[in-house]
């Protein structure tokens, strides 16, 4: 006997089993077709436990029954981050048009398009964040699609943002898996992140040089910095001091070296 339901007094009557096998007395096994297995309607089984009318909106929408908790997954799955049609369908068992049409119904809002998609264009991520939010993400992936790799500064600076605007929405981008870390500069003797749309690996951070390591880099570019003064100050390095050929000579053999 197979039963659907977990509550034991919903499930009664017609409603406790779609087929049931049940052995007869003389030992033989018989088949009885019961009602609809889903909740409140009692029409007459058709194929998969459900009736035709339910059977037939699962084969086109891919829902049967609880269209409400359907809804209620999405609104909270888009209240928390960006989500494709492709993932909310697979979330939520339905198909990805469905999917987009719910979304769609919601007030959902295309925030950014990445990846790939099966047609050959990029996913559209939907959101049902407050409108500032929502336009601060769409400016921060304007700039990065100009500017790859980009520090809090010159992405605030693109997006016509503040600095601490977008390191906080830059942040909370990392942590819904939108954006990551591409890269570090050194600017003034610290390390700065460099961001990048799109999920990804973040790369490590390098590590601190050794006292000794500084100090080679140190003479060496003292060292490089004291031969251009250098050179810069003798005056033989001049164009006066250059040797000059004879007109006739240097057509023949070339100009001097």
């Amino acid at each position: 006997m197979r039963i659907w339901g977990d509550d034991p007094d919903r499930s009664c009557g017609a409603q406790i089993m779609t087929i049931a096998r049940l052995r007869n007395a003389d030992g033989r096994w018989g088949t009885i077709a019961t009602g609809c297995s889903i909740f409140g309607c009692a029409r007459p089984h058709k194929s998969r436990g459900m009736c035709s009318v339910h059977y037939d909106r699962h084969r086109r929408t891919g829902i049967a029954n609880g269209k409400d908790e359907v809804i209620a997954k999405i609104r909270q799955r888009l209240m928390e981050r960006p989500t494709t049609c492709t993932q909310l369908a697979q979330e939520t068992g339905v198909v990805p048009a469905t999917a987009r049409k719910i979304a769609v119904t919601l007030g959902a809002q295309i925030v950014f398009r990445l990846g790939r998609s099966a047609r050959g264009g990029q996913d559209a991520y939907y959101t049902l964040q407050r409108l500032d939010i929502v336009h601060a993400w769409s400016a921060l992936w304007e700039a990065m699609k100009k500017r790859p790799q980009a520090s809090y500064t010159q992405l605030g600076n693109a997006s016509g943002m503040g600095t601490r605007t977008a390191c906080r929405h830059i942040t909370q981008l990392h942590i819904l898996g939108l954006v990551h870390i591409s890269g570090w500069s050194l600017v003034e003797r610290k390390y700065g992140r460099l961001w990048s749309f799109g999920p990804g690996v973040d790369v490590p951070k390098p590590s601190r040089k050794t006292r000794r390591e500084r100090h080679l880099a140190s003479m060496v570019r003292k060292r490089t910095e004291a031969k251009v003064t250098a050179d810069e100050n003798d005056p033989k390095s001049s164009d006066e001091f250059r040797p000059r050929r004879d007109p006739l000579v240097a057509a023949l053999f070339g100009a001097a070296a």
